[in-house]
């Protein structure tokens, strides 16, 4: 049975660094001759198409346009929606006189086509039916404040829905993280490449839907650019035939790997039992559990298809690595001598192996620090996991 698509299966798998997509920007820019303002045509009239295709019906949106570039995006889109007879209310915010030529040339092109701008002065209006955020872009790396934070703050109050062009305003595009607060978006149309920050951290809480507009990237350009990352979804698997194999209906437990699951220190039972239990639902053929041996007969009472063994020391654990195939542990594991024991054992194993939970915390301390050149091994930190 083939897996529905996701929200993000529409995405590209490149994932490009904020420098990464200033770079192709500088290269299509470059091949294109000029200061920048045919690709900033290009951005505004693709927020524009994505904005008629979401809100056909609009009669008045609101604009907010930063001094940057991706002010000059707005000013795009607002010369486009007046001439198609739809009310604008433009807004500005920061030194219009440090604009760069290709958003100056934007903001002169809005005016003669009938725009009037505002400088911002901490409302937006009421009628509008549609805000379109271009106040802050790419380069963000500091904590939102004074006017800028107004006029976030008046967008999020604002009844309408939001489209925010390239990245939401306040949103770090590179870590994902609110540089003291963000635009709350309805929809996000990004260009170029997909940064990294709309996909982790508060990105995906503030983006909303998420679309992307390659714009005039070329595969010439692509080629000089290293990505940064990759994004996998079950759909590019499928797509790239990297799924795991369909199971043969002649098969049994014993040809499909033998897991062994090592943790549940007194008083984390819970863990461990939950770990074997998700161990079983995702197609391990058989499963073995090392735990304290008070935990075994809950274990056994909720998992009966579990192995599970009571152990008391790292030696014990030899006869269940000799079987095993592939090593988890961590859930629950403590940070006790029993842990670090049955922890010493996993680490002198060849076995593949996913560390989690304590198993990190107990190799992040002094003199844990270990290597896997030659080992598969799967690290499953959280933020405070990741930081030790």
């Amino acid at each position: 049975m083939k897996r529905p698509f996701s929200a993000r299966d529409h995405l590209p798998g490149r994932i490009d660094s904020v420098a990464g997509v200033r770079e192709l920007d500088r290269l299509i820019i470059q091949r294109m001759g000029d200061d920048g303002s045919e690709l900033m045509n290009h951005a505004g009239e693709a927020a524009f198409a994505l904005l008629l295709s979401r809100w056909p019906d609009v009669s008045h949106i609101a604009l907010i346009a930063g001094a940057g570039n991706n002010g000059g995006d707005a000013f795009v889109v607002a010369g486009l929606a007046r001439l198609h007879g739809i009310d604008v209310s433009l807004y500005t915010l920061g030194d219009l006189s440090r604009q760069s030529s290709s958003a100056r040339a934007a903001r002169e092109g809005a005016l003669e086509a009938g725009v009037t701008e505002t400088e911002f002065a901490g409302e937006i209006t009421g009628s509008a039916e549609l805000i379109v955020d271009g106040l802050l872009g790419t380069g963000l790396n500091a904590l939102v404040q004074g006017d800028f934070a107004e006029a976030i703050t008046a967008m999020n109050e604002h009844p309408a829905p939001v489209l925010a062009l390239d990245v939401p305003s306040g949103l770090n595009a590179a870590t994902g993280q609110q540089m003291g607060l963000a635009v709350q978006a309805d929809l996000t149309v990004t260009f170029i490449g997909v940064k990294p920050g709309l996909l982790t951290c508060d990105g995906p809480d503030v983006c909303g839907d998420l679309s992307f507009a390659p714009l005039d990237l070329g595969a010439a350009e692509k080629v000089r650019v290293e990505p940064l990352a990759e994004r996998i979804s079950w759909h590019l698997l499928d797509q790239q035939d990297r799924r795991l194999p369909q199971r043969r209906g002649n098969s049994n437990k014993g040809q499909h790997g033998h897991a062994l699951l090592i943790g549940g220190e007194l008083g984390y039972g819970g863990a461990i039992r939950m770990a074997a239990e998700a161990c079983a639902r995702s197609g391990a053929g058989l499963i073995s559990c090392a735990t304290r041996p008070e935990h075994m007969p809950v274990i056994l009472a909720a998992r009966p298809e579990c192995m599970v063994a009571g152990v008391t020391s790292g030696l014990e654990l030899q006869p269940l690595l000799e079987r095993a195939t592939v090593i988890g542990c961590g859930p629950g594991l403590g940070r006790s001598s029993w842990s670090e024991l049955l922890l010493q054992q996993v680490l002198l194993s060849d076995l593949p192996v996913v560390l989690d939970a304590d198993a990190l915390n107990i190799i992040a301390s002094p003199g844990w620090q270990t290597a896997f050149e030659e080992r598969d091994a799967v690290m499953t930190p959280h933020p405070g996991e990741a930081a030790r």
